[in-house]
């Protein structure tokens, strides 16, 4: 079984919640936008009618189904996250305000972890 595609985001910690969990605020950037289609991708696949059915039309540009939650996500996004092991072996704090860099599973998209606190 092939293993399953971490997604990266950058965030803002919003709340501090208990048993070292926060809450945070996904930001769009240049680099999350990189997982979107172009329009420009859309055209050459138009012609092709079989794979529908896992892609779906919408503002002009073809989205794969974890395109249309990434788009979701970033809109109106609130996500739990927690830290990961090297940070806590490490003992790096995080508080409110903090930008972080965050890993999303595809099968949760409400749940992450916090790989790297921006300085």
């Amino acid at each position: 079984m092939a293993k399953e595609e971490i997604l990266e985001f950058s965030a803002v910690v919003s709340e501090l919640l208990p048993n070292a969990n926060f809450r945070v605020q996904l930001i769009a950037l240049e680099d999350n936008s990189s997982y979107c289609k172009s329009d420009s991708d859309s055209d050459s696949d138009s012609d092709s009618d079989s794979d529908s059915d896992s892609d779906l039309k919408s503002s002009g540009s073809k989205l794969n189904s974890k395109d249309i939650d990434f788009i979701s996500l970033i809109g109106k996004s609130k996500v739990i996250a927690y830290t990961s092991g090297r940070m806590r072996k490490h003992r790096i704090r995080i508080s409110v305000g903090d930008r972080v860099k965050l890993e999303i599973s595809p099968c949760d998209m409400t749940r992450a972890r916090i790989t790297y606190r921006f300085k």
